[in-house]
């Protein structure tokens, strides 16, 4: 697999990359430039790189509705993503702000339930055909069956 750095070059813009202290659970991110411009992410390949193209119309149809959203960054040759040996990177623009993992108050919940509705707003009408799509993804009763599987093994 390529180092963050390395691969960092394929945007042609210099700067530091480190690790992301606010970073998710699934992809490896990384900060790039300081201030930093961009979010560099090494997508893990439960994912198909394709889902980059999902990524990139859904949030240029957030931006065209006036929401602030992480578009992709194309590399220097025009690509959305940088394929190596054990899966892709890609290029977020940076979005000033901070990450909350878990709410303090009701003010934080209400401001998530706002954007929230923002977000399924600006997305009334969009049409796309999801072709990167994982298998139950998102399907909490085929979860609890397979937790319910593996305790029943243990």
């Amino acid at each position: 697999m390529m180092d963050a750095q390395g691969v960092s070059e394929r945007w042609g813009r210099p700067g530091s990359v480190r690790p992301c202290a606010d970073a998710g659970l699934i992809n490896r991110t990384y900060l790039v430039g300081d201030p930093p411009w961009g979010v560099l992410q090494w997508v893990n390949p439960i994912f198909t790189p394709q889902v980059n193209h999902t990524i990139a119309l859904v949030t240029e149809r957030l931006a065209s509705q006036g929401l602030s959203t992480p578009m992709l960054e194309p590399t220097l040759d025009g690509e959305l993503w940088v394929t190596d040996t054990e899966g892709c990177w890609r290029m977020l623009r940076f979005v000033p702000g901070r990450t909350v993992h878990a709410f303090t108050d009701t003010e934080q919940a209400a401001s998530a339930a706002s954007l929230v509705g923002r977000f399924h707003r600006a997305l009334v009408g969009f049409q796309h055909d999801f072709l990167a799509q994982r298998q139950h993804a998102h399907d909490t009763n085929n979860h609890m069956r397979n937790l319910a599987l593996a305790m029943d093994k243990a």
